[in-house]
């Protein structure tokens, strides 16, 4: 088998169990640390907890929009992960990351299985605002609506059941 398929097979075994278990990828509390100075550094500090080390090598293309999901004054960041590790053929990695006010950045959660493009909704939930993620690009009603409900998931954990949107609605920040 090849490394990129036993390692997709890992991450998938491993975010399965965590799911079986309660949650979906690390708690917040987890990761959480002081010092997490950027969006970038608490992306590469949530997939170290995982056993890789993937920002900042290459053949990784990493898309990072800030923009301020839950009406703090603070940044907070969308972050699209390409590579091996991250994707599959459902699609990859959509970290959402928040700072606080001294500057320090923790990731809220993981959704995996988006696609380019990913953009806000105008309505929010439980104070953050709604995301639209693309789930594929053969896919007859591509685009989705997270929702915060503590952290960002689609229905059922299957992005593929969330809310269905308008092609043309919300903002788009990362293609």
């Amino acid at each position: 088998m090849k490394r990129s398929a036993v390692s997709a097979l890992a991450r998938f075994s491993l975010v399965a169990t965590l799911a079986l278990l309660g949650g979906e990828g690390i708690s917040q509390s987890s990761i959480e640390a002081e010092n997490v100075r950027s969006a970038e550094d608490a992306a590469r500090q949530y997939y170290e907890q995982l056993g890789y080390s993937i920002i900042g090598r290459r053949g990784v293309s990493v898309r990072i929009a800030e923009t301020d999901l839950n009406n703090d004054g603070q940044k907070d960041a969308l972050i699209h992960v390409e590579s091996l590790d991250t994707c599959g053929t459902a699609g990859c990695d959509l970290l959402i990351v928040s700072s606080d006010s001294a500057g320090n950045w923790t990731v809220v959660n993981a959704v995996s299985g988006t696609w380019l493009p990913i953009g806000i909704l105008p309505e929010a939930s439980n104070g953050w605002q709604d995301i639209r993620v693309s789930i594929g690009p053969d896919v007859a009603q591509p685009h989705r609506r997270l929702r915060f409900d503590g952290r960002y998931s689609p229905e059922l954990n299957v992005i593929n059941l969330a809310p269905v949107v308008a092609n043309t609605e919300g903002q788009i920040l990362l293609r």
